[in-house]
């Protein structure tokens, strides 16, 4: 009797196993996702400044760091390099090198994949 009971637990289990590492990939390439579109609207943002084209590499530097580490699994480094990121937008925007309304729309999309990776990694 006792094995059976065995059985059906490790039956149970086994699903909700199954279950949770699929939730988990699901969001990990969500995360990765929402760092690319990142990554595309940076791409786009018009950037003042003398060495705009050094500011905008280094931008996206950082959200190459993110995707690496995130690959990675080392998540608090991915959201390190992510708060990085947002550090220099709000800079530039302070600044007057890039239009508050477009700083304000990368902040957020930043925010939320750093919310991303802490729902999946800490």
């Amino acid at each position: 009797m006792k094995t059976k009971i065995t059985i059906i637990a490790v039956l149970l289990v086994i699903p909700l196993l199954l279950v949770s590492s699929l939730v988990m990939a699901s969001t990990f390439t969500e995360c990765k996702g929402m760092i690319l579109v990142l990554k595309g609207e940076t791409e786009a943002v018009e950037i003042g400044g003398q060495n705009s084209e050094k500011t905008l590499d280094g931008l996206l530097s950082k959200l190459d760091g993110a995707l690496i580490k995130l690959d990675q699994a080392k998540f608090y480094d991915a959201i390190q390099k992510l708060t990085d990121y947002r550090d220099k937008i709000l800079v530039l925007a302070t600044q007057g090198k890039m239009a508050q309304a477009n700083a304000d729309n990368l902040v957020a999309e930043a925010n939320n994949s750093i919310a991303c990776i802490a729902n999946i990694g800490l």
